[in-house]
């Protein structure tokens, strides 16, 4: 750790990290979304515990 850096702006700095990683992973997954409905239909969504489930279907 360098000096003069406290533990709290290096918790700081890896909650920011999490945040940015999290946000760059729901865009990836937004853009997936976004290419799975342009050739399937969504018919379901479920909430469960650990997330959400979609269920589709292909369009005609």
């Amino acid at each position: 750790m360098a000096e003069g850096v406290t533990g709290s702006v290096v918790n700081e700095l890896e909650v920011s990290e999490r945040e940015y990683e999290s946000r760059i992973r729901a865009k990836i997954n937004l853009e997936k979304m976004k290419k799975i409905e342009s050739t399937w239909c969504r018919v379901g969504v479920f909430m469960l515990r650990g997330g959400i489930l979609t269920t589709f279907k292909p369009k005609k």
